[in-house]
């Protein structure tokens, strides 16, 4: 069998044609953790025991953990029916303690109450002559949680606060400042490990920004929207959650190249899709394993560009690299020439090889040989 891949190298590189070979592949074990709502219960549960024995200090700090952990499981209202039963034991806490519970208790109420007179709002790309009385008094309401999210030192609060803000500026007509609190939303939620929120607020400013024509940068949010939704595979497997839509916005941003550059600077990975989930009857064909190297092979070009940018290769050099494809669908028996290529430029392309996922299939072993050449 004979396969190309110069399509994919078109910028920067060069490729040619490859091999068979044969030989067996070992699969990775998946990893399982406690879901986020067993973590809140077990806090909550540590929390009331450590309050019946009287440690206030650290009663207090545990049902701060549990709150932000309800939160992270994306379950407002355990959140707020946990914080009217701390106000209620206001006794066995210290003063300042349960007053700033009790404040939290009442952010959350009136910020629900909020969220919900927004979600009628209609959405303007265009801005209003004059915001009306029920729009501007929403706004300044929506400033206000702001402002005590932050003196309460409480992140999940501030993220949805923040979000709000997003709505509210949408329904003014100003998508640039709704974009831009959607994002900070976003990234509030995401250094806190609340995913699923950080997930759908990116998720939302990648469509604002498509909408503005701003292809680049709604696709490194709709990247990061993604990203997040992955948080709880184990970190081996996150980087394989490319969608369909992403593959279908990187085609109207640029070239996979392009993406790829993106997904590095945002991410600090390339996304790529597990095409190992798919199990074929007979033997690998050349357009399923285009279907790999698509966005695969661009992490080797992004290789060779770092390794560029750093001065350790120039143009005019050249490289070959092969790889096998198992049966499983995981690579191995990767090599690179020259042999004395630099270090890091062989530990950048052998890393980027053994993320590739291609179909489980039957038969004899295929290989990949790839010359690469700097322009």
């Amino acid at each position: 069998m004979n396969y190309s891949v110069v399509a994919w190298f078109s910028v920067l590189f060069l490729a040619g044609p490859a091999g068979v070979a044969a030989e067996e592949s070992k699969e990775t074990p998946a990893i399982s953790s406690p879901s986020a709502r067993d973590r809140a219960r077990a806090l909550e549960n540590v929390a009331w025991k450590l309050l019946k024995e009287k440690n206030g200090p650290q009663a207090a700090e545990t049902f701060r953990q549990a709150i932000l952990a309800w939160c992270q499981a994306d379950d407002m209202p355990a959140r707020v029916g946990l914080l009217k039963k701390i106000c209620r034991s206001t006794p066995a806490l210290e003063k300042a303690e349960s007053r700033n519970f009790c404040r939290l208790a009442k952010a959350d109420e009136a910020l629900e109450k909020l969220q919900k007179q927004a979600a009628s709002l209609p959405r303007r790309s265009q801005p209003i002559e004059e915001i009306d009385e029920k729009l501007f008094d929403l706004s300044q309401k929506a400033t206000d949680l702001v402002k005590e999210y932050r003196a309460l030192q409480e992140p999940c609060g501030l993220g949805h606060a923040t979000a709000l803000q997003g709505r509210l500026a949408w329904a003014a007509g100003g998508p640039a400042d709704a974009q831009k609190s959607f994002q900070q939303a976003a990234e509030i939620f995401s250094q806190n490990a609340c995913s699923s929120q950080a997930a759908a607020n990116f998720r939302t400013a990648s469509e604002i920004s498509q909408s503005r024509g701003e292809l680049k940068q709604a696709y490194a949010l709709l990247a990061s929207s993604l990203w997040q939704e992955a948080a709880g595979r184990p970190p081996q497997l996150r980087r394989y959650c490319r969608s369909t839509r992403l593959d279908e916005l990187c085609r109207r941003a640029g070239s996979s190249l392009e993406c790829a550059r993106l997904e590095k600077k945002t991410l600090g990975v390339v996304l790529l899709e597990d095409f190992s989930r798919k199990k074929i009857e007979s033997s690998i064909t050349p357009k399923e394993i285009d279907a790999v190297h698509r966005h695969g092979v661009a992490m080797l070009q992004l290789c060779l560009e770092e390794a560029l940018g750093r001065g350790e290769i120039g143009p005019g050099d050249t490289f070959e690299l092969f790889w096998a494809i198992t049966n499983e669908g995981g690579t191995d028996r990767f090599r690179l020439t020259p042999e004395d290529a630099p270090e890091k430029v062989r530990a950048c392309l052998s890393q980027a090889v053994a993320a590739l996922r291609y179909p489980q299939y039957r038969g004899q072993r295929q290989t990949v040989t790839l010359p690469l050449s700097v322009r």
